[in-house]
Formats: C-alpha cells, sequence, structure tokens
C-alpha cells in the first residue's frame, strides 16, 4: 500500500484513496477562491493533530502572497492546536520572481532539508501559474510560443526537483495551478478548427494535438505538468448559498477517476458536508438535475 497524506477530509481522503499520495506529483487546479491553497493548510494541521507531522515540516513556496500566516495560524486554534507550535511545521517561502522561485525549488529546499534534519511532511508550489503567467503576458506575441517552451522547461526542472525530494523523503509533492481562461479555450478552439479544414481539404495535418481536440485538462502551465501528474485534483465553487466546493479527480495513479465529492470551507479549513458522499460525476449531474426538475 503506498504512503499518504491525509487531506483532514473524510470525503477527499475517500476520493483520493486516503489523501495525497507520497513521492509524487499531486496536482489542484479551479479558478480563485476554490480552496487550493486551504486544502493544503488543512493536510498540515490535520498531519500535526495526528502526531504525523512530529519531526517534520512542510516545505511550502508561495508566489501569490496566498498564504498568509494569520489565516494558518487561525485554522490551527480552530482545530485546537497551539498556532505558535503549529507554525514550526511550516516552513515558507515567499518569492515574487521566477529566478527566485528556481532557487527556492533546485537549491534551497534541498540545503534546509539538509541542514534542519527535518524531513518534508509534504512539499508544495502555490502556485506555479502565477509568475509564469505573469511572465507570457509580457511577451511580444511574435515570440510567445519560444518563450512559452523555455518557461515550461524551467517549471519542468522544478517539479521534478521537487519529485526527486519527495521520493527521497516519502512525502507528496502537492502543485497548485489555476485554470485555462476562456480566451485561451477559445484560441484552442480555433486552432482546432483549422487543423480539421486541412485536414478534410487533403493537406498535411502537422497539428496532431489539434486534430484530435486533445485538450482534455485545462490548466495552466504545459502538458508536462499533466504528465508529471499522478493525482489531478480540479475544484469548482459552486452556485448554491453555502458556497460549497466540489472535487473532481481528473487523472490517478491507483483511483478510479471522473468521481466527485463536496466540501466546504469553515474557521479550521476543510471540512466535510453530512449529507455528501464520493460518487462519479455523471451521478452528481444527474442529481442536480433532479433538483432543477423539482423546483
Amino acid at each position: 500500500m503506498s504512503s499518504r497524506l491525509s487531506t483532514g477530509s473524510r470525503l477527499l481522503d475517500e476520493l483520493l484513496g486516503g489523501g495525497f499520495l507520497a513521492g509524487v506529483t499531486n496536482t489542484i487546479y479551479g479558478d480563485p477562491g476554490t480552496g487550493k491553497t486551504t486544502i493544503i493548510m488543512s493536510a498540515i494541521l490535520h498531519a500535526i493533530r495526528s502526531g504525523e507531522a512530529e519531526g517534520r515540516c512542510a516545505y511550502v513556496i508561495d508566489t501569490e502572497g496566498g498564504w498568509s500566516l494569520t489565516r494558518f495560524a487561525s485554522m490551527a486554534k480552530a482545530r485546537g492546536l497551539d498556532p505558535n507550535k503549529a507554525l514550526e511545521h511550516l516552513r515558507l517561502y515567499k518569492v515574487t520572481e521566477l529566478r527566485e522561485q528556481h532557487e527556492v525549488a533546485m537549491k534551497r529546499i534541498r540545503d534546509e532539508v539538509k541542514s534542519s534534519k527535518k524531513p518534508p511532511l509534504l512539499l508544495a508550489i502555490d502556485s506555479i501559474a502565477s509568475i509564469y503567467h505573469g511572465q507570457l503576458l509580457n511577451t511580444p506575441i511574435n515570440v510567445l510560443a519560444s518563450r512559452a517552451r523555455e518557461l515550461q522547461g524551467k517549471l519542468s526542472t522544478e517539479i521534478n526537483s521537487l519529485l526527486h525530494i519527495a521520493s527521497a523523503y516519502e512525502a507528496p509533492s502537492i502543485i497548485v495551478t489555476w485554470t485555462r481562461s476562456a480566451a485561451a479555450d477559445a484560441f484552442a478552439e480555433h486552432r482546432r478548427a483549422e487543423a480539421v479544414k486541412a485536414i478534410l481539404s487533403g493537406e498535411s495535418a502537422i497539428d496532431v494535438e489539434a486534430g484530435l481536440g486533445a485538450w482534455k485538462f485545462p490548466l495552466i502551465g504545459g502538458q508536462h505538468l499533466v504528465y508529471y501528474s499522478k493525482n489531478l485534483i480540479r475544484l469548482y465553487t459552486l452556485e448554491n448559498a453555502s458556497g460549497d466546493k466540489l472535487a473532481i479527480l481528473e487523472k490517478s495513479l491507483e483511483q478510479p477517476t471522473n468521481r466527485c465529492a463536496r466540501f466546504r470551507i469553515g474557521d479550521g479549513g476543510v471540512e466535510d458536508i453530512p449529507d455528501a458522499r464520493v460518487c462519479s460525476v455523471f451521478e452528481y449531474l444527474q442529481e442536480i438535475a433532479s433538483e432543477v426538475g423539482k423546483r
């Protein structure tokens, strides 16, 4: 049985087969406010409370300023933990430039794990999309493709570096990214239409991906991120009064995919919804359709 780190949620753990898989890359993506950062914080705090974090430390690269130590301490207090003791299990690297992000992922974390003699509880980049996306927005369109490939190469080496550490210490590596924008999807559809047109007219089909419509996972960071990810979780905020969240397991090394679970965000982080269950996405959509039909 593979080692796993609990998310702190019974339903999310059930969805993932026990929690985040250790020694591999787990990727979480979604729109702002869907609970990406909170899930990681909840996993750390649950491990502290259960004693699993003893002698270990979570190493987190924060590229968006989303890791509020005040929020982390508040969540710890809501879970009955000493906030100061909880903070001792967190090593946070706040970066604003790709150069800093690369240096931390490639060297500083590795050095600190060795010097502190605190094995990683988990390793995370939250998010890998932020600085990457900002770099692309400032790139002239005529060199955009080559710049994207260059940056994705850097991201790939960062993910691989964290993966090596995760594998050595049996800890999960967690990568956070964003959902690709509607504009990017529209561009992809246009690209596919042009490829299909070329195929039907008898021209050589150079762009195989476009011809096949191979855009299954609409995340920012490049296809290499999909290949690296052994668990791929997409998050949504539902349009209901409670602002519930929905997690969908889109790819997994060991678990059945296209299943989902609802959860909430409370004072202590991730909370289970009493009447929620893990089910297939199809079953969940049937339930929604049935509720709408009764109105």
